[in-house]
This record gives structure tokens, C-alpha cells and sequence, in this order.
């Protein structure tokens, strides 16, 4: 049979409901290798209730991991090696390493938002710099742990979104009004801005007014 075929026959056979992988190095995988994964999880027959994805020096988290709705419970912890390797004989290079926030910083994705059965999820030991807006769409009485791992997370600056979907929704939207509470306000400007350059420019001796004249005289000739 076909390659894809045999891939959809061995995605039907899953049946998991929790699902642990630790201490495995998944630093290489692709993002194609991890949407095929996702994508097996999300057909498994179980269905999928808790996922722990922990200390694997994980880069980032895939956007598919949003098509497992039965979730419940994700545990994604200490895939910062910097962190997780403190014992090791390059201690001074590794706490050098986390203070620089450009070397790894783990990334969330957009998807998370559409887990809309996901009661409690871990973020903790990822150095993770930021968090995606869409995060202020999980469910209310959704638990979020980032207390611990995470020195370099700044936005949302406010310590109180990172423990509360609620405080997280109400940061976001605040934030959106604001923005667009500036724009309204900032139109006015654009538009006499605009007017005053305009009639500078092509008032009578202007730039603007030599160049059109120029260009009329030329088209006279």
C-alpha cells in the first residue's frame, strides 16, 4: 500500500489516553516530524487526557498540539538545558548561556487556545520570554504554572497573568482597547498633518507646485 495509507492505518490503531516522554533529546525534530505526532495523538481512539513532554531540550511546542481537544492535562517542563544540565562541568558557560535570553528562548504556539477541555497545564523550566495572546482563551478554571524556570518571561509584564486565565484575558483585552483607543485618537493628527504638507507643498512656490508646473509646460511643448 501506500506510504501515506500505511501512516493512517498505524495512526488508528492508537489508542492512548496519558502519554509521558521524558529525558529523550527532541531537540532535532522537524516541525513536519512534530505535526505527523500531533496528528496521531489527535486520532487516537482513547482519547488523549494527559501529555507530559518534559526535559527533552525541546525548542518549542508545535501548533497541532491545539488539535488534541480532549486534553486535559499538559505537562511541558524543563526543556531549557541550560537549566536541567547545572550539574554538569560547564556549570559558569551554562548560567552564562541563561542569562542570555537570545540563545534559547522556548516558543508557545497560537493553537493552545483551541483546548477547550484543558483544566491544568505546566510550563515551568522552558525559559520561555513570552506568552502568545491567545493564551487569555483557555478556559476560565484552567490552572497555569510558570513560577519556576521561566527568569527572562516579561509579557505580559503583570505576575498576576501568568497564575490566571482570567487576569491573562483581561491583560490582553485591555491592551487590544488601549491600541485601539490610540488609533481613533491619533487619526485626527494624520489627517491635518497631511493637509498642512499638502498645502505647503504645492502652494505657489512650493515643490510640489514647480514640479506639476514643470510637467504641464512639457506637456504644452
Amino acid at each position: 500500500p501506500h506510504p501515506s495509507n500505511q501512516q493512517r492505518q498505524r495512526r488508528r490503531t492508537l489508542n492512548l489516553c496519558h502519554l509521558s516522554v521524558r529525558g529523550c533529546n527532541l531537540y532535532n525534530m522537524s516541525r513536519g516530524e512534530w505535526s505527523d505526532v500531533f496528528d496521531a495523538l489527535a486520532e487516537s481512539s482513547g482519547p488523549m487526557e494527559r501529555l507530559t513532554l518534559s526535559r527533552n531540550n525541546m525548542s518549542y511546542l508545535h501548533g497541532n498540539i491545539g488539535k488534541l481537544k480532549g486534553l486535559t492535562y499538559l505537562f511541558v517542563e524543563d526543556n531549557d538545558d541550560s537549566s536541567t544540565n547545572s550539574t554538569n562541568n560547564n556549570n559558569c558557560n551554562e548560567r552564562m548561556k541563561k542569562h542570555d535570553d537570545t540563545i534559547k528562548a522556548f516558543e508557545l504556539p497560537d493553537g493552545l487556545s483551541n483546548m477547550s477541555n484543558l483544566r491544568f497545564v505546566s510550563f515551568c523550566g522552558n525559559n520561555i520570554t513570552r506568552l502568545p495572546k491567545t493564551m487569555g482563551r483557555l478556559p476560565n478554571d484552567c490552572g497555569i504554572r510558570l513560577n519556576r524556570g521561566n527568569p527572562h518571561l516579561t509579557y505580559p509584564p503583570d505576575p498576576s497573568c501568568r497564575e490566571s486565565v482570567r487576569a491573562m484575558r483581561h491583560f490582553f483585552h485591555e491592551e487590544r482597547m488601549a491600541l485601539l483607543r490610540g488609533i481613533v485618537l491619533f487619526a485626527p493628527h494624520c489627517e491635518r498633518a497631511r493637509r498642512r504638507a499638502n498645502e505647503r507643498l504645492y502652494r505657489p512656490g512650493g515643490r510640489g507646485y514647480l514640479i506639476c508646473k514643470e510637467r504641464f509646460e512639457r506637456g504644452l511643448l
